[in-house]
């Protein structure tokens, strides 16, 4: 699949159909490492589609259909060329994974325009960052309080920012996140699974109510844990 550099009309088939793919629900892109762009005909192709996957695409730079409005899981992996212009409509989008972004906005240049993509997400419930070494920020509480789960890992430069959110996860997950120095109910919504992993940085962990399982592993530098954890499993190795 090296020599594919573009995905064109081609792609689409019959230049006279109205909306091409219209029974396709599940696409996947891997491994494609001469794919540098995707030609959008923008006439409401993939109508129903539920699944989207894009890994290990090198090369690509940023162009999705315009209205996925079927769109239920969005995968964007190791593609770090990958950069949209603006938000695009995702309102039925319930899970997002994006992988190995190497700009501040994560999938755009600015992170303002992240946050935006992340709020027009209405009823997303699985969001999963991975490796984004330029995120900085994530605004938990303007997310949707349809979340369940939320998993940021290996985002070097990513700092938790005071926040008010009413959400109650069923998982969170924060590995190798090196710039969390503190996690307290003012930075984190509650999660019946808390798991803190190789997060270097962490002195203080205030561990929110209404967690029922916990899981501390390889940080080394925290010195105060508190919290009211009753029935609960516990795993701690520091």
């Amino acid at each position: 699949m090296d020599r594919i550099i573009e995905v064109t009309e081609e792609f689409y088939g019959s230049p006279s159909s109205i909306k091409p793919f219209n029974s396709l629900v599940w696409l996947e892109f891997n491994r494609m490492n001469g794919w540098k762009q995707w030609h959008v005909l923008g006439r409401g192709e993939f109508p129903a589609l539920q699944n989207l996957s894009i890994e290990g695409c090198p090369k690509l730079m940023g162009k999705l259909p315009g209205n996925l409005c079927s769109l239920t899981g969005l995968t964007i992996s190791n593609c770090p060329k990958f950069i949209l212009e603006t938000p695009i409509q995702l309102s039925s989008l319930k899970r997002f994974e994006v992988v190995g972004s190497l700009n501040v906005g994560v999938l755009f240049d600015h992170a303002e325009l992240f946050a935006s993509q992340l709020q027009g997400m209405m009823q997303l419930e699985s969001l999963i960052i991975k490796s984004c070494r330029s995120l900085i920020s994530l605004h938990i509480s303007s997310l949707s309080k349809t979340m369940k789960i939320i998993e940021i890992c290996y985002c070097q430069k990513l700092k938790l920012e005071p926040s008010v959110s009413e959400m109650f996860l069923e998982r969170l997950v924060l590995t190798g996140c090196n710039s969390i120095n503190e996690i307290s109910p003012e930075l984190v919504p509650r999660a019946h699974y808390l798991s803190v992993n190789s997060c270097h940085s962490l002195t203080r962990l205030l561990i929110p109510t209404g967690t029922e399982d916990l899981n501390i592993s390889d940080v080394e530098n925290l010195r105060n844990t508190f919290g009211g954890i009753q029935d609960s499993n516990v795993v701690a190795n520091y």
